[in-house]
């Protein structure tokens, strides 16, 4: 039981950590730019999108 809570420390591994979190941000920027690119190609009205929250 011990080893297993000593495994799941997120702090044994900080730049495991680091990596996940800008993997995370890097996809889901992708999709939000996907969804964009498509809502202009079907919307008549223009859209304004902001990515200052990722």
């Amino acid at each position: 039981m011990m080893e297993a809570d000593w495994m799941g420390d997120p702090n044994m591994y900080p730049e495991g950590s680091d990596y996940l979190v800008g993997y995370i941000r890097e996809h889901k920027l992708g999709e939000y730019l996907n969804l964009i690119k498509e809502s202009k190609k079907v919307c008549n009205i223009p859209i304004i999108a902001s990515i200052n929250c990722y």
